[in-house]
């Protein structure tokens, strides 16, 4: 089962898509879940979001329905009217994005709420390995830092029932070192691209050159474009055998 966060699904469509080869369900929080919302046809309101990732929503849904997976968005937020953690919050559900739903029009979902824990639990209870890439809602704020910190326990927790629980990325591990839980978790990497880029099954030349010669996988090249062009580079030899006589140039 993953959790994963963050703010941009344009960053994490590659990992969301492996994850849907791999795993049984997958909670999607942070703003990325309000992307997915709006592609949904739901309002968002002032809630961070990429309007023209819509396909890309729609794609990775269809792609989680046809394999039987999961792909499960926030069932309630916690909101603000701005980016801090002095200003006034509220609570609104999942049925209230609906177009005839009571969301406020300045309404900026900043964290995620008791019913998406709920729901995060439902997913991991049951699984034997745990994954969490990403903030679920605006944690580097202290006011809207509760749903991440509730993720981060709820990992150390499975985590004593044996459970194998997998945390990456920058943002992640802060929230893990807040509760002072980061030990309590079987695997973390503060690595960002190359976390992401592992977990995609994307070739590491920093790892890819300590394999023996034979296990190395060298991409193609792009567009089957040979990597030089033999007959370029041996023109010059043909042509100075032309104008020796010679037919050894190439021992």
């Amino acid at each position: 089962a993953a959790v994963v966060g963050g703010a941009k699904l344009s960053a994490k469509e590659g990992l969301i898509s492996r994850l849907i080869d791999t795993a049984d369900s997958i909670f999607i929080g942070g703003a990325i879940a309000h992307t997915f919302m709006k592609a949904r046809g739901l309002k968002v309101g002032q809630s961070l979001h990429e309007p023209d990732m819509a396909k890309v929503c729609k794609r990775l849904e269809m792609k989680a329905r046809n394999k039987g997976v999961r792909l499960l968005l926030p069932d309630d937020f916690v909101y603000s009217e701005g980016y801090d953690n002095n200003v006034l919050t509220g609570y609104v559900k999942y049925a209230d994005c609906y177009p005839s739903g009571m969301l406020p029009v300045s309404m900026m979902g900043l964290d995620i709420a008791d019913q998406s824990l709920e729901t995060i639990v439902s997913c991991y209870k049951s699984a034997r390995t745990l994954f969490w890439n990403g903030p679920v809602g605006a944690a580097e704020l202290d006011k809207f830092a509760w749903g991440s910190k509730c993720v981060a326990t709820l990992l150390a927790s499975m985590g004593k029932l044996n459970r194998t629980t997998i945390v990456g990325g920058k943002d992640t591990l802060d929230v893990l070192e807040k509760v002072g839980m980061r030990d309590q978790i079987s695997h973390c990497s503060s690595g960002g691209a190359s976390f992401m880029d592992i977990m995609e099954r994307k070739i590491l030349p920093g790892l890819t050159c300590l394999l023996p010669a034979a296990d190395m996988r060298v991409p193609p090249p792009a567009d089957d474009v040979p990597l030089f062009d033999v007959d370029a580079e041996l023109e010059p030899l043909d042509a100075m055998a032309r104008e020796t006589g010679t037919t050894d140039m190439y021992e």
